[in-house]
């Protein structure tokens, strides 16, 4: 079982409640980026192998990193934790976690078993591999599906939930700016302003929780309304009949 989950910089998972969606991946160029690899456990391994472990590299990694030894068992705990960080995040970073891949190699040694090893007497290697196809079809079945702590997991299934899951989120992400958006038009009108700065307006479209949109709504009344008195509080203005230049 692998999960990937983004944290902040103290290891701290982040939960839905958070709201550090980003709907553009280009937005976390230049920012700080912390996420976490775990590496729980292995499922259906044959169990002819010992000190069975997991290992991979991530993006610009010059060493491997490995979870622990496991002497041996067909479904191994390894319970491996890694806290990756990107400070900042550059384009080739964000391009790699957005289309990118990594590959977790799993290793061990085989430890043929006694009763294989008289079975196999005076057999050649490939009439072995025709009597170990079990083994084959019960790997290749596992992409149709496996059990799981009483469930059973379908790989397709799981893959479509996380899509609908980042839809959901991308849904409730533009609700929430259009609610931000609706909310800054009525208080304009409320204050009977006629324009609403650019700047406010970016403000209040990235804001990522109601607190942030408040914050900005609280400046409209800090910010004047008329561009000729917005440019008579600027100083060293220079007006022309032609232009204006600051």
């Amino acid at each position: 079982m692998l999960e990937v989950v983004p944290c902040n910089s103290e290891g701290k998972e982040y939960t839905e409640n958070d709201d550090i969606y980003v709907e553009n991946p280009d937005d976390l160029i230049g920012r700080n980026i912390f996420f976490v690899v775990k590496i729980l456990s292995g499922r259906g391994l044959p169990n002819r192998y010992t000190d069975i472990c997991c290992r991979f590299r991530l993006f610009l990694d010059t060493k491997d990193s490995q979870t622990i030894l496991v002497p041996d068992g067909s479904n191994p705990k390894f319970n491996y934790t890694r806290k990756v960080s990107f400070t900042p995040a550059t384009k080739e970073v964000v391009s790699y976690l957005h289309e990118g891949f990594f590959v977790i190699q799993v290793l061990g040694k085989q430890c043929p078993r006694k009763s294989a090893m008289l079975f196999a007497r005076g057999k050649s290697t490939r009439e072995m591999l025709k009597n170990d196809q079990h083994i084959l079809v019960k790997t290749k079945s596992l992409l149709g599906g496996f059990n799981m702590n009483g469930r059973t997991i379908d790989p397709q299934r799981q893959s479509m939930v996380v899509e609908l899951l980042l839809m959901k989120k991308h849904q409730t992400r533009l609700q929430q700016r259009v609610d931000a958006i609706k909310k800054l038009m009525e208080r304009s009108l409320k204050l009977g302003r006629r324009t609403v700065p650019t700047f406010l307006l970016k403000e209040v479209f990235n804001a990522g929780n109601p607190q942030a949109v408040d914050k900005a709504l609280a400046q409209l009344e800090e910010t004047p309304d008329d561009v000729q008195e917005y440019l008579s509080n600027v100083k060293q203005v220079h007006i022309s009949s032609t232009c204006i230049l600051l």
